[in-house]
């Protein structure tokens, strides 16, 4: 095994990074938990919500359309324009048969980051404990998104499954695939562009250049669908529309 990119430090600034580390879990866990607000009646969870902007979509309405009059007529936000999701992940389900068959696809795609890791990781030992444990440790990250209950149309759960995927596939010979995948998870949803990000400026620290502007360019072709994306929505709406209060909730785990 390659000595980590970490081996070079100095005593004192691993030991303070761990310290770091430690306070920063410690902080974490004391801070008081706010439970999630119960839906009230008339309330849209958000696959209530994107059930929804499919079958407008079905019925003929352009993606941006469909999700701006869905959100209103919902009372959810639709400013600022991050508030209405990317439209490729909502576009491809509904040109499917039935929503459901994104659920089997998620839990495929689960299925397939466990088999990517066990296969990264096999050669890093052979012992009948690593073989089996690898797989089970991936499995706790990603089981949440098998059991075909509508996660289907929720672009988060996409988009964490594909970073892992990316990851798995990304070898110091080969990037190509993992630069795909990334950039798929970073058109569904933006949130996964700070993803690319990391991986072109750690690319390009570590003298990998056609990697480094691979991932670039994966950075750049995210950020210009999502400023058609915000052009698109901006068309749409205006300042009686509800705006979003924010995202940020400090809760602990």
């Amino acid at each position: 095994m390659s000595p980590a990119r970490f081996a070079h430090w100095p005593r004192w600034a691993a030991a303070g990074l761990l310290a770091l580390t430690l306070a920063v879990t410690v902080v974490s866990l004391v801070q008081p938990r706010h439970p999630p607000p119960r839906l009230q009646a008339g309330d849209h969870s958000d696959i209530q919500l994107y059930d929804e902007v499919i079958a407008t979509e079905r019925a003929g309405a352009p993606y941006e359309v469909a999700a701006v009059q869905t959100y209103r007529a919902a009372g959810s936000p639709v400013r600022p324009f991050i508030a209405v999701r990317p439209p490729l992940l909502l576009s491809l389900v509904s040109r499917l048969p039935n929503a459901r068959i994104a659920d089997g696809l998620l839990a495929a795609l689960a299925w397939g980051v466990i088999g990517a890791w066990a296969l990264r990781l096999r050669r890093e030992s052979q012992s009948l404990i690593w073989l089996a444990g690898v797989p089970l440790v991936v499995f706790t990250g990603v089981e949440a998104t098998m059991p075909m209950a509508r996660l289907g149309v929720l672009h988060e759960a996409w988009a964490g499954l594909l970073i892992a995927l990316s990851l798995a596939l990304r070898t110091d010979r080969r990037f190509l695939a993992a630069v795909l995948v990334g950039l798929l998870a970073g058109l569904i949803r933006e949130l996964a562009m700070p993803y690319l990000l990391v991986m072109a400026a750690l690319a390009l620290h570590e003298h990998r250049r056609a990697e480094a502007g691979a991932f670039a360019a994966a950075l750049a072709i995210s950020l210009l669908a999502l400023a058609w994306h915000g052009w698109q929505v901006s068309l749409l709406t205006g300042p009686a529309d509800v705006a979003s209060p924010g995202w940020l909730g400090l809760g602990g785990w």
